[in-house]
């Protein structure tokens, strides 16, 4: 499970790791003080059946631009769902739901340099002292639903939906006579 999630890290673009003699180039403030941590849970439901998961968690504590940036990531209201609910009911639609896996690593890149040290256990196929530098949005790190919610929103209107101006994260879709035709709704990393 730590190498599945690890291996999505790296075929995602989401970190860049940085061998142990660059690594001693990195100005120290820009490394965050805690190591990250891998978080395994066990999504079977039988007790005696294990389904194991893993997630590389950063701890941003101490992060050197703490404040320095945007952080907010609209979801769709309740009422954004009860309005799809209506409109697919009166016109007989299909609705279906959706969960984007590894969200936060698909977002948009991060512009910051910021850096952080492997759990202790270490990562498969990295080196003592090497630090893994941030490239996308990790679980964790204070922006990474706004880093995801603005690649969400770029691939959805350039799917031809257009944002519903007085409902978050809720978006329509419409035919060349004006009339909807679809809707899709987005809560973090679901969707309607």
């Amino acid at each position: 499970a730590d190498r599945k999630n690890w291996d999505e890290h790296i075929k995602l673009g989401a970190v860049q790791v940085i061998p142990p003699r660059e690594a001693r180039l990195v100005p120290f403030d820009r490394i965050l003080p805690l190591p990250a941590r891998l978080v395994r849970t066990n999504k079977s439901k039988e007790p005696s059946v294990l389904d194991a998961r893993s997630r590389l968690v950063i701890r941003p504590h101490g992060d050197p631009d703490d404040g320095d940036f945007r952080v907010d990531a609209p979801v769709a209201p309740q009422v954004a769902m009860h309005l799809v609910f209506a409109i697919a009911a009166s016109k007989r639609w299909t609705v279906g739901t959706f969960d984007v896996s590894s969200a936060f690593l698909t977002g948009n890149d991060h512009e910051r340099q910021l850096y952080f040290r492997p759990p202790k256990e270490g990562l498969p196929g990295v080196p003592d002292g090497s630090l893994i530098q941030v490239k996308k949005g990790l679980f964790g790190l204070r922006e990474a639903p706004r880093l995801w919610w603005l690649r969400a929103r770029t691939v959805i209107l350039e799917a031809g939906f257009t944002e519903v101006k007085a409902c978050p994260a809720t978006f329509a879709l419409h035919d060349d006579n004006g009339h909807i035709i679809g809707a899709l709704i987005l809560h973090v990393d679901d969707g309607l």
